[in-house]
């Protein structure tokens, strides 16, 4: 009968290592962040990108992933296209994606020479100051929003706001009046056929 208390004192091979060191990828590769299957980790040191893998991962997904991607290039050329002059706003709600995908999309749609595009004014986003020392940033784009802003940042100076004719005149209202700063969020884009 073994004794299955008895430890041998013998050395004992050392466990199976797993691969701690970084995947190595060539400089041309830019890995999309909002592609990349869950258990990738991608940083950014100097001129390379190091790829680790927490979990394994099959790598006929990705080629799936750079497919789908491919796919919804093809669709926005098509809908730029279509639709002549259009933002990547217009673009999301199509496609019906964030508007950050929408934006790598173009840019990469861009980069093949499928599309053109011209960066437009700057997005402005409204800091509002809240009592609890901390504030909101509020991307205001359209009249509804700036009233809505007004009516929850300044409820007394609603009628104010909605007396404003032009967005033009209210914006300038929010901004000076009720907003405690503004500050650039991003660049409009609009993306025209090639």
């Amino acid at each position: 009968m073994l004794d299955t208390m008895h430890r041998p004192t013998e050395a004992r091979s050392p466990p199976a290592k797993v691969a701690s060191e970084p995947m190595r990828l060539n400089r041309t590769f830019q890995p999309d962040l909002g592609l990349l299957p869950v258990g990738v980790v991608v940083t950014q040191t100097g001129s390379r990108s190091n790829v680790s893998f927490t979990q394994k991962i099959g790598l006929a997904n990705m080629s799936q992933d750079m497919a789908s991607r491919q796919d919804q290039i093809d669709q926005l050329v098509e809908f730029v296209n279509k639709s002549g002059k259009v933002s990547v706003s217009d673009i999301a709600d199509e496609l019906d994606i964030s508007h950050s995908y929408a934006y790598s999309l173009a840019m990469d749609a861009m980069e093949e020479d499928r599309i053109d595009g011209d960066r437009n004014t700057p997005v402005i986003g409204y800091v509002f100051e809240r009592n609890d020392d901390d504030s909101d940033l509020e991307v205001l784009t359209s009249r509804k929003g700036l009233l809505w802003a007004v009516k929850k940042y300044a409820p007394e100076r609603l009628s104010e706001a909605r007396s404003k004719k032009t967005l033009k005149s209210l914006r300038r209202f929010v901004r000076n009046q009720i907003a405690d700063g503004t500050v650039p969020v991003n660049w409009a884009w609009r993306l025209y056929p090639a």
